[in-house]
């Protein structure tokens, strides 16, 4: 069932758009198995960055998590978006003169400036000697391996608030890996017009969400857990960039149906686009 809705959020016209795909019996229960709003990072103080501040920003993940960065990925570009990093909100968007990042309101948690945000920023990373020259930006944020044993099969849904600003051949995906297995793609976004590909791992299908050149949204992906699958790591990745412009995240929740009745979920995945401010 496809939903489009208009409503007023804040007394300004905000869009959503559910695409909805199987309803769980009103017997089953949602459990959190992760969640994670990057506030227990240790910040420390700006490095090339302009913007002074004592405590603002860290390489360093959350316990648990990962960075990796790509074999061939430059490394002489501005120190504080080497990678995925962990800036302030606030002093990410002026530290980089804000070019819309203060739109990023992280619609789960209640506004902007709330916090630390996860960032992989080619365009502020590529300021210093023009790195991106050398080789695209292409990097990787890691969650935890996730307990998922107890979860029903294709229950698995991943949350979190999203700021997504494309240009040229910049590209994102998220993938999930059960059990140290290969890698899977569950929704990826495109340069080929800047589309968000939803793609559903356990029927091999994928559906063109169409173009999502969207600043600030919440955002629902399923995750297609096969039956007897005890861990997934799931997998951010920012790659093919230049010069271009960034994706940020927060409030990261993983969630899983708890019931021996299964969801009619059809080996389908469910995506919810919320709070899309109309331009």
């Amino acid at each position: 069932m496809n939903r489009i809705r208009l409503a007023v959020v804040g007394g300004a016209a905000a869009l959503s758009f559910s695409l909805l795909a199987g309803i769980a019996p009103a017997s089953v229960t949602t459990t959190e198995l992760l969640a994670e709003d990057f506030e227990g990072v240790t910040l420390g103080p700006n490095v090339d960055e302009g913007e002074a501040g004592a405590a603002v920003w860290t390489a360093d993940a959350p316990a648990g998590w990962a960075v990796t960065n790509a074999a061939g990925m430059p490394d002489n570009g501005v120190t504080e978006w080497n990678g995925w990093s962990f800036p302030l909100a606030t002093w990410w968007a002026t530290a980089a003169g804000n070019q819309e990042r203060v739109q990023f309101t992280d619609t789960s948690a209640g506004g902007f400036g709330i916090g630390v945000v996860a960032v992989a920023d080619p365009d502020e990373y590529d300021d210093l000697n023009s790195a991106l020259d050398g080789g695209p930006f292409d990097s990787t944020l890691w969650s935890p391996a996730i307990d998922v044993s107890a979860a029903e099969a294709d229950s698995v849904v991943l949350t979190f608030d999203s700021s997504w600003r494309p240009e040229d051949s910049q590209s994102a995906m998220i993938t999930v890996s059960y059990d140290g297995g290969d890698a899977m793609e569950v929704l990826r976004f495109d340069p080929n017009g800047n589309d968000a590909i939803l793609v559903r791992p356990l029927d091999g299908t994928s559906e063109n969400l169409g173009n999502l050149d969207l600043i600030n949204n919440a955002m629902s992906v399923g995750l297609g857990n096969p039956a007897g699958a005890s861990t997934a790591v799931i997998g951010f990745r920012m790659y093919d960039a230049t010069n271009d412009w960034w994706w940020a995240i927060d409030n990261v929740r993983v969630t899983g149906i708890m019931s021996s009745t299964a969801v009619e979920a059809e080996g389908k995945a469910a995506t919810v686009w919320g709070a899309l401010k109309l331009r």
